[in-house]
């Protein structure tokens, strides 16, 4: 059986500023950690793109990515004809709210999430009447 693979879109290389955090993310980081992410796309270069909507441009994860990168000033981080305060993003196109579940998503695989932020997230999802489908896709349940 043969199985079609799933077409991508290219990581790009854009200015750390053309891109911004979105205003739902509850995913913390301790001064530790980030300081260990910095130190790890300082020796291994960027390994993970920050996945950002294609549209809007707001990120949906890697915003401890997007901070640390704040701090990096190596242009032998980017691609040889980019300024060194450029960053790799993968864009995908979805609507705000599948946008939100994939931040969250994503948080749940690595990270901590701050109960505080999670509740306010959740009573969100409760007003726009997702919660059900939501804590099925987040695994809540």
């Amino acid at each position: 059986m043969e199985v079609e693979m799933p077409q991508y879109l290219p990581v790009e290389w854009v200015d750390r500023d053309d891109i911004k955090p979105n205003d739902w993310n509850p995913n913390s980081m301790s001064d530790a950690k980030r300081e260990g992410l910095k130190q790890s796309i300082e020796d291994n270069g960027w390994t993970q793109p920050i996945v950002v909507h294609a549209d809007k441009q707001y990120i949906i994860d890697g915003e401890q990515r997007w901070a640390v990168a704040a701090e990096l000033d190596d242009p032998d981080l980017t691609p040889v004809d980019l300024p060194a305060d450029y960053v790799p993003v993968f864009g995908i196109t979805v609507d705000d709210d599948h946008a939100r579940l994939a931040t969250v998503q994503h948080n749940r695989a690595r990270g901590t999430i701050s109960v505080e932020s999670a509740e306010d997230f959740l009573s969100e999802l409760r007003e726009l009447d997702v919660l059900d489908t939501a804590s099925e896709r987040l695994t809540f349940n």
